[in-house]
């Protein structure tokens, strides 16, 4: 029995000396694996969720300059026409709804559409909603965007004029201003100083006015195209009580396909114009600005431009994925400040 028990003792120690033999799992982390090889992780550093709570400016405590516009309370350009007209088109269908259904069926249509069209839009453009697109936009160019009108400045120098908006801004400063509107940690208590005067702006009203003038209707019936055809599905189903079948299919799908076909056409045809001159075409009535300064009054209709105006609002309607979230200020002409 001693003999037995000896035996399988040193059984066990020879296979506790035995080398592992078992291959190492592969590290799929590719951060992990560049670090450890000494190659720098090129891949921009992306926010896993945007701060709950974001920063508005207190004026007491920095100045306008130092943060970025959109941090000023009421800076945050909406779009509350767009869910203001698809209440209003809701509210005259459920006016045909109590005349054929009765008031039960028509409170149910009310909520069912005000759920699906009328909500998510207004949460779409509520201030965290587009504050959270500014932190994605920031944090992709590594807080090098123009604390104003929210170009990048990846390729300028350290510090200069902004080529878009014309104000003055350091890279440095606009680090501060973006970290500190996230409310990030780790920052001077001093703002760094920008590089001379401020010139005064004010914030533009909604995003639809950052938009070209002659088409913001356009912009509108685009965004609610969906409840558009429904609007057109009801008039197809009166019809169809009123006339045969095969006349008004007849009429009705070709008008329209001509109306969306007619409508999109003059949007596509200054999209192309404006992307042959870099979108330097007023935003109020679409004069030619390419070959003129970078701010200063359009000659055809007085509106007092930038180029960060011109090029934003052509970009938003072609839906150009490179372009700040929001439109940036107006400039206020022949007045300047140090604030």
């Amino acid at each position: 029995m001693g003999n037995v028990l000896a035996r399988t003792f040193h059984d066990n120690s020879r296979m506790a000396e035995l080398p592992n033999l078992q291959p190492e799992k592969p590290n799929l982390n590719p951060g992990e694996n560049s670090r450890a090889c000494g190659i720098p992780n090129l891949q921009p550093e992306l926010p896993e969720r945007a701060p709950k709570n974001f920063y508005t400016l207190d004026p007491d405590e920095y100045p306008a300059s130092a943060l970025p516009v959109i941090a000023r309370r009421g800076a945050m350009p909406g779009n509350w026409l767009s869910a203001i007209t698809a209440l209003l088109i809701i509210l005259a269908l459920c006016l045909l709804a109590i005349y054929d259904g009765g008031f039960i069926r028509t409170a149910v249509f009310l909520i069912v559409m005000c759920l699906i069209f009328v909500i998510p839009k207004a949460a779409k453009f509520r201030y965290k909603a587009m504050a959270a697109e500014w932190v994605t936009w920031t944090t992709r160019l590594k807080d090098m965007v123009c604390l104003d009108c929210g170009e990048p400045l990846t390729d300028q120098p350290e510090q200069g004029t902004c080529p878009t908006c014309t104000q003055p801004y350091s890279l440095e400063s606009c680090r501060w201003g973006w970290k500190r509107w996230r409310d990030e940690g780790h920052l001077a208590s001093e703002p760094p100083p920008r590089p001379g005067p401020m010139l005064a702006s004010q914030p533009c009203p909604s995003i639809l006015a950052g938009g070209p003038r002659p088409y913001r209707i356009f912009l509108i019936l685009e965004s609610l195209t969906a409840l558009i055809l429904i609007v057109a599905f009801s008039v197809y189903s009166s019809l169809l009580d009123v006339f045969r079948a095969e006349y008004v299919v007849a009429v009705f799908f070709p008008a329209i396909a001509a109306i969306w076909i007619l409508g999109r056409r003059p949007i596509r045809l200054m999209s192309k114009r404006a992307a042959e001159v870099d979108d330097l075409l007023c935003p109020q009535c679409a004069y030619r600005l390419d070959d003129r300064d970078t701010r200063g009054t359009c000659p055809e209709c007085g509106f007092y431009y930038t180029f960060a105006n011109c090029q934003w609002a052509w970009r938003h309607l072609r839906k150009d994925k490179n372009n700040p979230p929001t439109p940036p200020p107006f400039l206020v002409p022949g007045e300047s400040t140090d604030k």
